[in-house]
């Protein structure tokens, strides 16, 4: 299942907030539970990634979309 948070617009530290929120619901969920962030705060880019790492996820960086400045993450279990 793929779960899509759209934080744009929304500043450091909500991105992170927001995703550990949806990680934590999701957490007695069958372990292909995916999901797709997206942001417009730069720095989400280390702060996803960090999180990522401590918590034993993988995150998948995309290209950043120049025109509308988002960064895009997906994101599941190992």
């Amino acid at each position: 299942m793929i779960f899509e948070i759209d934080t744009s617009g929304l500043h450091c530290p909500m991105p992170l907030l927001k995703l550990k929120m949806t990680l934590r619901q999701q957490a007695d969920q069958a372990d292909d539970v995916h999901i797709r962030l997206i942001s417009t705060d730069p720095m989400s880019q280390q702060d996803i990634k960090r999180y990522c790492d401590i918590a034993d996820l993988v995150c998948i960086q995309h290209p950043n979309d120049d025109k509308q400045n988002k960064f895009i993450f997906d994101i599941h279990k190992k």
